[in-house]
């Protein structure tokens, strides 16, 4: 599918919107009015639902379109060329990422091991995007 760069997110509902089932298959685009801050939320229904993120990606690839992704998602294929980033002007505010122990005090250990490690790689990875 061959389309143009969408203007607005009032392009998207015709130019082949891809979502991630069941997450978000029913649930309106959110989108950030630049000039207000407002947010707005587009309906569109999808053309294609798939179960993850790997695969609305590679759908992207493939066959075009756009999808609602975390920066993330898409980073190794935006920084390689292969997909984009559109109506960036439109983006909702970041969402923070928290890793949360729900065991009593005091947390296993290995779960605090795996925490001193797994911060500070993901806080890395994060800020590199």
């Amino acid at each position: 599918m061959s389309v143009g760069r969408p203007s607005s997110p009032h392009d998207l509902p015709e130019q082949g919107l891809h979502r991630i089932q069941p997450l978000e298959s029913d649930r309106a685009l959110e989108v950030c009015l630049p000039e207000s801050g407002r947010k707005l939320e587009i309906k569109a229904a999808p053309r294609l639902t798939l179960d993850s993120a790997g695969a609305v990606v590679d759908a992207l690839i493939s066959i075009g379109g756009f999808a609602p992704l975390f920066l993330y998602q898409a980073a190794p294929d935006v920084a390689a060329g292969r997909l984009e980033v559109v109506l960036q002007d439109y983006e909702i505010e970041p969402v923070p990422v928290n890793m949360v122990i729900s065991h009593p005090s005091p947390a296993p250990r290995k779960v605090v091991a795996f925490l001193e490690c797994a911060v500070p790689s993901l806080k890395a990875s994060l800020s590199a995007l």
